[in-house]
């Protein structure tokens, strides 16, 4: 049985605080983009149970959210990653391919800032089924320099739709 919570860790600040990740998930995802095909989604957090707060459309106020979507592209389709291998932050959209961004929430679970990567890599060392495993070196648009790593749990969850969250 796969566990559906994981670890990770972040090196650097988001804008300008120290993250602390209490929990990791991925899922291999159906897009529902303008190019049809599939994507690796992978989510940090400082809230542990994202899983559980997935399945019950929930946001968590005062938190920080890492979010991936690993893919390679091609000018029609994207495909999730099937092994190992370097994703870019890049706006070509070709080749292996990373978005990479951190969500600041704040008491009432507004975004108090989302803040894009705009350069930098995120590696996977590992695949199997639902977890992707990993590392990262990337700069945010505020211009904060993480690193890090993310050994997630599966959480299948993350395919469904979240429609509109609640926020606890």
């Amino acid at each position: 049985m796969q566990v559906d919570h994981g670890t990770g860790s972040v090196t650097g600040t988001i804008r300008g605080q120290q993250v602390v990740i209490a929990d990791a998930i991925s899922a291999f995802t159906v897009s529902h983009g303008s190019r049809p095909g599939s994507y690796a989604g992978i989510l940090m957090s400082t809230v542990p149970q994202m899983c559980s707060d997935v399945k019950q459309h929930i946001n968590r106020a005062a938190s920080t959210t890492i979010v991936m979507g690993l893919f390679d592209a091609t000018a029609t389709r994207i495909q999730a990653p099937t092994g190992p291998g370097t994703y870019a932050v890049t706006n070509a959209m070709s080749g292996p391919v990373v978005s990479y961004g951190a969500l600041v929430r704040d008491a009432t679970c507004g975004v108090q800032s989302g803040t894009p990567a705009t350069s930098g890599t995120v590696t996977l060392t590992s695949v199997v089924g639902d977890i992707y495993e990993g590392t990262f070196d990337v700069t945010l648009e505020s211009g904060d320099h993480v690193t890090g790593t993310f050994s997630p749990g599966a959480c299948p969850a993350l395919r469904q739709d979240v429609g509109s969250p609640t926020c606890e």
